[in-house]
């Protein structure tokens, strides 16, 4: 039983960085038994991460069918960007207000290094993934487990865009600048100025965004 838990974890593990990567790009169909064949696995943990998969919102499964990785549409941009304009700038506020230890923002700044430097190496999967753990690092200074739980969730799913955009528009969503004027913010203690700060960061991701799906559903 443990054994089988264990096998369901991996299976879901690799097929969920293969999803984040666009390895397996969206609207790309796969059956349980293709999917077992690409693990080397049996496809009893595969259905079963599959499912998982599906509670995350990255795929639609349906028997038979395996499993249809859901591209993001304009209907999902928003509401993904509605929840993080919201709760990721409380989590901001929130880290302004609690930081304890210059250890916990040391992260961001070298998450900020990682940007740059991947950008220098023009390497846009790296780029992202520090863009993800910068974002995803405010809610743990903030010391907010729930609101952690919730942005990590939405960012499975912007993450796709956000490397989709960078890989065919050749170049990141945007400068590190605008988190380093986030970082300073935040340990400046200006809680509302890097509320404020974090808020149009996310206001030009989104319009940005917006314009590229606008423009691949023509393409």
């Amino acid at each position: 039983m443990h054994n089988q838990s264990s096998n369901t974890a991996l299976a879901y593990k690799k097929l969920k960085v293969a999803i984040l990567s666009n390895e397996i790009a969206s609207g790309t169909q796969m059956l349980e038994r293709e999917a077992a064949e690409h693990l080397g696995m049996s496809r009893t943990p595969v259905r079963e991460a599959m499912l998982l998969l599906q509670r995350d919102g990255l795929v639609q499964v349906r028997a038979r069918h395996g499993m249809t990785v859901l591209p993001i549409s304009q209907q999902d941009l928003k509401e993904l960007f509605e929840l993080f304009f919201n709760l990721e700038t409380v989590a901001v506020r929130q880290a302004a207000l609690n930081w304890q230890e210059s250890e916990q923002l040391e992260e961001l700044s070298q998450a900020i290094k990682q940007m740059q430097s991947a950008i220098e190496l023009h390497n846009m999967l790296s780029w992202t993934l520090a863009d993800r753990h910068f974002h995803e690092h405010i809610p743990q200074i903030a010391g907010n487990s729930r609101m952690l739980r919730i942005l990590t969730s939405l960012r499975d799913q912007s993450h796709r865009l956000h490397l989709q955009f960078a890989t065919a528009m050749s170049r990141p969503l945007y400068q590190p600048k605008q988190l380093e004027q986030i970082y300073l913010a935040i340990r400046n203690r200006e809680a509302e100025h890097a509320a404020e700060l974090h808020l149009r960061h996310l206001q030009d991701q989104f319009e940005l965004l917006s314009l590229y799906l606008q423009q691949s559903e023509f393409a």
